[in-house]
């Protein structure tokens, strides 16, 4: 481990507080993901704007530092943003057995 850190020109105090800090932020991710998890099961197709707003509260009453972008992102990573949904109505389907003739032009 010395041997690396003096390689990049760090010392492994550095190393092990940023162990630290990730851990201590994966914690405080943990309940962002409980909070919105909870709020979820009320409303499931609540997206992530919205979300963000209803929770900010909730997020300063817990002590979580986290602004919107870095939210969007951990909804992101853990696959928790919703999907649009389709607004267009397919009226053709040209894959049927009968006759089809060719385009004129």
């Amino acid at each position: 481990m010395s041997r690396t850190c003096r390689l990049f020109g760090i010392s492994r105090q550095a190393i092990y507080q940023q162990e630290a800090r990730c851990l201590e932020r994966e914690k405080e991710l943990l309940t962002v993901r409980q909070l919105v998890e909870k709020q979820r099961r009320v409303m499931p197709r609540l997206g992530a704007r919205k979300l963000y707003f209803l929770l900010e509260q909730s997020f300063v009453e817990n002590g979580i530092k986290i602004g919107r972008d870095a939210f969007f992102a951990y909804l992101k990573r853990e696959q928790m943003l919703v999907k649009p949904m389709k607004n267009y109505t397919k009226t053709t389907f040209s894959k049927h057995w009968l006759r089809k003739y060719p385009n004129l032009f």
